[in-house]
């Protein structure tokens, strides 16, 4: 089962290395990726009666190597609404690019396709 998680605290790369390699070693999990510009934790946990305590037991381990650090699940619904406000602006600035080729005032049109370029 491929888990993901999001790191939280963690502002140095050899310190992610030593996290990664200290979950490297951990029996139960493999396939361990920290990607420490992503913040994103990988791996996959190979005993399934494992997953409620996998994250207690990673924050731990990753709390004694630098203090501060741990991880929460992926946030699904956090991420869905972004994509919605994203895509909002994205059809806000398209209605407002097609309006500025019907507008005939040269004056209008620029503001019409500066606010179009600035929400999109």
């Amino acid at each position: 089962m491929i888990k993901k998680y999001y790191a939280k605290n963690l502002h140095c790369g050899g310190c992610a290395s030593k996290i990664q390699y200290e979950f490297d070693k951990i029996s139960f999990i493999s396939d361990v990726n920290l990607n420490f510009y992503t913040k994103t934790l990988s791996l996959t946990l190979l005993e399934k009666e494992r997953e409620k305590d996998i994250l207690n037991y990673l924050n731990r381990i990753a709390n004694k190597i630098e203090e501060g650090v741990f991880f929460e699940e992926e946030k699904t619904e956090e991420k869905r609404d972004q994509i919605s406000l994203k895509n909002s602006f994205l059809i806000l600035g398209l209605v407002f690019f097609i309006t500025g080729f019907f507008i005939t005032s040269p004056i209008y049109k620029n503001t019409i396709l500066f606010i179009a370029y600035f929400l999109s």
